[in-house]
């Protein structure tokens, strides 16, 4: 039994990610106790599912069980940012969730990762993503490059962003040429490495500055 070295590198990675987040002092960042859970959890997950993986075993529940949490961890995520656009990220909630509940009532999740939910919130929080790192812009008093949440933020676009179109063909790709949807598949663990490393970069630069300043 061995395990491909993307997907050790990927561990590797957000393990330097969740380190980092922990170096920072809790009151020098106020993203540190959401990003703590957030990447304590993926982590869990992945070394978990991988495991599993290794094992035979299918390991879509666990992340079908963990796409919810994801979500509403990285709308916590934007909602700390921008506090003033409550609801915007309560109308963003409301739909992302609609739209897992909609796939796990249809049965989409049955032994299969939940794509369509995935597909659903990957572009709920990009458009999320994106409308912070404008307003970022135009209202930041500091230079976007000195801004721990820049690059965070930026992690999370480069991933869910990418996430869009592999999750959108991946299941009509399975069902046509399984051989090729996998290797399709091992895009995911790179995108994810480079969202982890950037959010390790954020909490590198969030521990060496004073709180960044929204604007």
């Amino acid at each position: 039994m061995w395990i491909a070295p993307q997907l050790l590198f990927m561990l590797l990675v957000i393990s330097i990610a969740l380190v980092s987040i922990l170096r920072v002092p809790a009151e020098h960042w106020a993203l540190r106790i959401v990003l703590k859970y957030l990447v304590g959890m993926g982590l869990a997950v992945e070394v978990i599912g991988n495991f599993l993986a290794h094992l035979d075993e299918n390991n879509s529940s666990l992340y079908n069980a963990f796409i919810p949490i994801e979500f509403v961890l990285v709308l916590a995520v934007l909602q700390r940012i921008r506090p003033e656009w409550n609801k915007a990220w309560a109308l963003s909630l409301a739909v992302g969730m609609m739209g897992i509940g909609y796939c796990y009532y249809k049965g989409l999740g049955t032994g299969f990762v939940v794509t369509e939910a995935a597909l659903v919130i990957s572009v709920v929080l990009s458009i999320g993503i994106m409308a912070v790192l404008w307003s970022l812009a135009n209202s930041s008093t500091r230079s976007l490059v000195k801004l721990p949440e820049f690059w965070l933020l930026v992690g999370f676009l480069l991933y869910f962003g990418g996430m869009v179109p592999l999750i959108a063909s991946i299941r009509f790709l399975f069902e046509m040429d399984k051989v090729l949807a996998g290797k399709l598949w091992l895009i995911a663990p790179y995108l994810c490495i480079v969202r982890y490393a950037f959010t390790a970069y954020a909490a590198i630069l969030a521990r060496r500055t004073a709180p960044a300043a929204h604007g």
